[in-house]
């Protein structure tokens, strides 16, 4: 199952496929959202409860717990990264790297 809020850079039979072999895999359910730029692509495999056998729809809500910190953490980490290559253009003594210590 499949919500296209709108297509162009995703090539959404990959993406599609993709979430179905996750759920071949094994996994009994697995929802997803791509953003590429202004496209963005959400999808959905396999069942939501094993009990009911309900769908997993592409809008479903879902508790991410502790994975969450990592995906923060990567995100604060691409923000320096582009500040310190913005402020390299403008101010060539900034620098991302660790400057050496001069021995004492």
């Amino acid at each position: 199952m499949t919500d296209l809020v709108r297509t162009g850079a995703l090539e959404t039979t990959v993406l599609e496929a993709a979430a179905g072999d996750v759920h071949a895999a094994g996994i009994p359910g697995i929802f997803a959202e791509v953003r590429v730029r202004d496209d963005v692509w959400r999808g959905a495999a396999g069942v939501a409860d094993l009990v009911t056998r309900a769908p997993v729809t592409p809008g479903m809500r879902h508790r991410v717990g502790s994975i969450s910190k990592t995906f923060v953490a990567a995100a604060v980490l691409q923000l320096v990264e582009r500040r310190c290559r913005r402020s390299r253009r403008t101010d060539p003594q900034v620098s991302a790297e660790p400057r050496p210590r001069r021995p004492r």
